[in-house]
């Protein structure tokens, strides 16, 4: 049996994780949600060596190795934050485009 808890990295649990088991003789790869906990289990499986992937919004993407053998730990697996881009788009109304100071342009256009 292959079990374990997810977390971020406040050791906050998070429940609705997509965790899925890569490896061994499949057929279609298992995968599973984490519960209210961040608890998720996977039964009936074989002693090998497997790759665990979670998923979930706003984390970045996990891999962890694990072999299974007549006493696997418990795994314990913490989703680091996904890295935030913003992107600012700055307009003009006016179309004017100046690098010159806002008082220096009131004061030509004073004199005009």
């Amino acid at each position: 049996m292959v079990s374990g808890v997810v977390l971020d990295p406040s050791d906050a649990a998070i429940a609705g994780a997509k965790v899925t088991l890569h490896g061994g003789n499949f057929g279609i790869e298992p995968s599973t949600m984490t519960d209210p906990g961040g608890h998720f289990q996977f039964a009936g499986v074989s002693r090998e060596s497997y790759e665990i992937e979670v998923q979930h919004e706003g984390f970045k993407i996990l891999k962890s190795a694990v072999k299974v053998g007549p006493r696997t730990p418990t795994l314990r697996l913490v989703l680091q934050l996904e890295d935030l881009h913003q992107e600012i788009t700055v307009t003009n109304p006016q179309g004017e485009v100046s690098s010159e100071p806002a008082e220096k342009r009131r004061h030509y256009q004073d004199r005009s």
